[in-house]
């Protein structure tokens, strides 16, 4: 009886672990993407463009959503506003004044859709419903 709660035990604090180890290990990735302010060059493919500064409490609020939704296949390019190339192309190529920003844009880098704000429900129905637009402009 005692060695069946031992190891009952056992199991449940190596699940837990091997749980703190991957939220560690998500948590570290995302900050460290959040904080790239690399310049970076968007391309020109079927995606949703993510404009957000690291400073920004917002963009914070959102970033993980954003990465889930990454992580269940829609592309995203994420571009840190913080960067001055990124700051420019963010204005004059795409005319985004505010952050956080998710733009979509078909394969050629034409805008198709855009929401700016950090509302979670407006960002899960923007990518859902985007994340079929993409697969129809991604075979154009």
């Amino acid at each position: 009886m005692i060695n069946k709660i031992v190891k009952r035990l056992v199991l449940i604090a190596s699940l837990f672990l091997i749980l703190g180890i991957a939220i560690i290990g998500v948590n570290n990735y995302i900050a460290k993407e959040r904080e790239d302010r690399s310049a970076v060059k968007i391309e020109k493919k079927a995606s949703i463009l993510f404009f957000y500064r690291d400073d920004c409490p917002n963009c914070k609020h959102v970033f993980l959503l954003v990465n889930l939704f990454e992580k269940l296949g829609t592309p995203v390019q994420y571009i840190n506003t913080n960067n001055g190339q990124n700051h420019e192309k963010a204005i004059n190529n795409y005319h985004v004044s505010a952050v956080p920003t998710f733009i979509l844009i078909n394969r050629n880098g034409n805008e198709i859709k855009r929401y700016t704000g950090s509302n979670f429900d407006n960002i899960r129905k923007f990518f859902t419903k985007k994340v079929n637009k993409i697969s129809k402009v991604a075979s154009k």
